[in-house]
Parts: C-alpha cells; sequence; structure tokens
C-alpha cells in the first residue's frame, strides 16, 4: 500500500460501514430504543415526544457523528492529494446523518399513515442513499488521487 497506515485506515473504515449495513439489516438501532425505553422512560415511550423512535438518536447517534468526524480527521493527512475527497465524505455522513438522526425523528410527529408520513420514510431514506453516495464519490476520488488501481485476472 502506498498510503502507508492503509490496512489500518481500511480497517476502521470498513468497521464503520459494516456496522452501518448491519445496523440497516438487523435493526439495532430499533432495538437499542426500546432497550432504552427500560432505562430513561420508565419502560414505556407512550407519554414522551419521541413516542415512535425513543431516543437512540441522542444515546447512539450524536456520539457516533462526533466519532465518525474524529476518524476522518484522524487521516486527514490521506486526503491531501484530494482535498475535494474530504469534503464530499464530510458532506455525505452530515445528509446520511441528518436522514437518520432528524428526518426519522420527525416521524414522531406525522401520522406514518398518511401521505405526510410517507413523504417522512421517502425523505430519509432518500438523504441516507444520498450520503452513502457522495461518501463513496469522495472515496472513489481519494483513491483515485493516490493512484489506487485494481485488477481482476481472466480466470482460465
Amino acid at each position: 500500500h502506498r498510503l502507508g497506515r492503509a490496512p489500518a485506515i481500511e480497517l476502521h473504515s470498513c468497521l464503520v460501514f459494516v456496522s452501518l449495513s448491519l445496523d440497516k439489516v438487523a435493526q439495532v438501532h430499533e432495538w437499542l430504543g426500546a432497550t432504552l425505553d427500560v432505562v430513561f422512560a420508565q419502560n414505556s415511550r407512550k407519554d414522551t415526544l419521541f413516542f415512535r423512535t425513543g431516543i437512540w438518536m441522542f444515546v447512539v447517534g450524536v456520539p457516533f457523528a462526533a466519532v465518525f468526524v474524529v476518524l476522518v480527521f484522524s487521516i486527514q493527512a490521506y486526503f491531501q492529494r484530494a482535498p475535494g475527497a474530504l469534503a464530499k465524505v464530510l458532506l455525505g455522513m452530515a445528509i446520511s446523518l441528518a436522514g437518520a438522526l432528524g428526518i426519522e425523528t420527525l416521524s414522531n410527529l406525522v401520522d406514518l399513515n398518511s401521505g405526510l408520513g410517507l413523504l417522512q420514510i421517502v425523505a430519509e431514506e432518500l438523504s441516507e442513499m444520498l450520503g452513502a453516495t457522495i461518501v463513496l464519490w469522495g472515496a472513489y476520488e481519494l483513491l483515485q488521487a493516490h493512484r489506487f488501481t485494481y485488477s481482476l485476472d481472466q480466470v482460465e
């Protein structure tokens, strides 16, 4: 690897994105939200402002965002050849987290069976996908700047 500490960076980055994928499939934050209700809402969020989502976005989401920013800035030197890539990675994660933390929180304010509820769900998922796409774009630019190449040999 020309990036020096690239294996460690790849491992940390992969772990971050694997955990996000795992959360999407296994619905970890929904489970965690229900678990946090036992501690913070006396086993029920029924009479709280966050009756649908719970408070997972504050307990998990905000610290995750902070750790992500620290992780990115700890590898900032690798972005020197592609400063636009760093901007894209940060922008993409901001958009994705705005959907996951902010727009999902709005589900507490709308009837999910209404047109507004559908719009809220579409906006949340769209922002998460758009954010992930921009992060990948930044990663692509970073790899290009470091002249990363990958080839597959033909199997005979």
